[in-house]
């Protein structure tokens, strides 16, 4: 996996409110990779904010 360079999501968090198109540029690809792993048969059983 590859590191990127930028803020936590609590960083961000503590800026303000996400707008929506922040919203899903955030977590649409967050939840793709969630869908994907569970389609292969991993279960993440510690997500946190």
């Amino acid at each position: 996996m590859e590191w990127l360079e930028g803020q936590t999501l609590r960083q961000r968090l503590r800026e303000g409110k996400f707008s929506l198109t922040e919203l899903r540029d955030v977590f649409a690809p967050l939840l793709s990779a969630l869908e994907a792993a569970h389609g292969a048969g991993f279960v993440h059983r510690d997500l946190k904010p």
